[in-house]
């Protein structure tokens, strides 16, 4: 049952006790891997693992910082605000509403960085979980998770490309 997370800004993604980076090269250029990442809601469900392709702005555009979207990942509904929108640059948002009952906060935020031909996605993720509740584990296993992610975003919009 989704449940309201605590509100975090921005610097959260930099001060969070657990948070996790990983780095990939996307075989793109920044401003399809941001259109991508933060104009296509639904569009998460063709590389991201778990997520479904009903993914959505609850706002209406154009879109940018405080737009609110909702995602739908294993099974799970999550409503999150943008935090920063950087076209080509930055994307980052916070998770408001979700189904995660060991989880206070939640933010994610992906940096671009023209890289060759491609893109440079930094990828952080940082959380705050209940006291008790080993936070670390849950960050370790998501490491994996967001790295598969980005090479699967690199494949899909490799093979979209109609060059």
């Amino acid at each position: 049952m989704p449940r309201s997370l605590r509100p975090v800004e921005l610097d959260f993604v930099e001060k969070a006790k657990h948070r996790v980076t990983v780095t990939h090269v996307v075989p793109a250029p920044p401003d399809v891997v941001f259109a991508a990442l933060a104009e296509d809601p639904a569009g998460w469900g063709a590389w991201f693992p778990g997520f479904s392709d009903a993914g959505r702005y609850l706002t209406p555009g154009p879109h940018g910082v405080g737009s609110q979207r909702e995602v739908f990942a294993r099974g799970a509904r999550f409503l999150e605000t943008v935090l920063a929108w950087e076209p080509g640059r930055r994307w980052a948002f916070r998770v408001d509403e979700a189904g995660l009952p060991a989880v206070r906060a939640l933010a994610e935020n992906f940096t671009l960085t023209p890289e060759g031909t491609g893109t440079r996605v930094e990828y952080t993720m940082a959380q705050e979980t209940s006291p008790g509740f080993v936070g670390g584990l849950i960050i370790r296993f998501a490491g994996g998770q967001l790295r598969k992610a980005l090479q699967n975003l690199g494949t899909h919009l490799s093979s979209s490309d109609p060059a």
